[in-house]
């Protein structure tokens, strides 16, 4: 395989309302196990295979959100030795510290997923606290100044609700510095 697409938890911080994971009537929410991660031994068994089969590159996804995974950081780490290219998924609301420090140097992108446009409507779509939006938005603030090599970008999801917001969701985020918006 070129790409490999690894989704080390299904743990996650949100529970937005779309999320085929967390649908209790829908086959792949009902069969999902909320609590799983891979075995640290076991992911980095992986790696060690993706090396020898010399794999291009990784997108970790979820199942839940990556950044929940208790050794995504260590599993990076270890990515960062190899010539294996890596990317992520996130909702961003752990997108601080250290991970983003590495991240932003030698990730090849990081995809953030929104829908809410301000601190009450995201709440309302994820299922989170109040304060959740300002978190993610600060996140994104922040990762832009560290100036790494890292593509960033949005993905909006759109319906009836945020739909009048797009435009000035868009330019929100262009002038946060992010490299792209995605509209799904």
């Amino acid at each position: 395989p070129i790409h490999i697409r690894i989704k080390p938890t299904n743990v996650c911080n949100h529970n937005c309302c779309y999320c085929a994971y967390r649908v209790d009537n829908l086959q792949l929410g009902r069969d999902m196990v909320k609590r799983d991660y891979i075995p640290k031994e076991k992911m980095f068994e992986i790696i060690d295979d993706l090396q020898e089969m010399s794999v291009k590159a990784v997108t970790f996804s979820g199942g839940g959100e990556p950044f929940c995974y208790p050794y995504f950081l260590e599993t990076l780490k270890k990515l960062v030795k190899t010539n294996i290219k890596f990317a992520t998924l996130t909702n961003g609301a752990l997108l601080n510290g250290e991970i983003a420090e590495l991240l932003a140097h030698k990730a090849t992108w990081v995809r953030i997923s929104m829908d809410g446009w301000d601190n009450a409507s995201y709440a309302s779509y994820r299922k989170v606290s109040i304060e959740e939006f300002a978190r993610v938005m600060k996140n994104i603030e922040q990762f832009k100044k560290i100036s790494g090599i890292c593509y960033l970008g949005i993905t909006l999801i759109v319906d009836k609700k945020n739909a009048p917001y797009v435009y000035d969701f868009i330019k929100r985020m262009k002038n946060t510095g992010v490299n792209s918006v995605k509209v799904s």
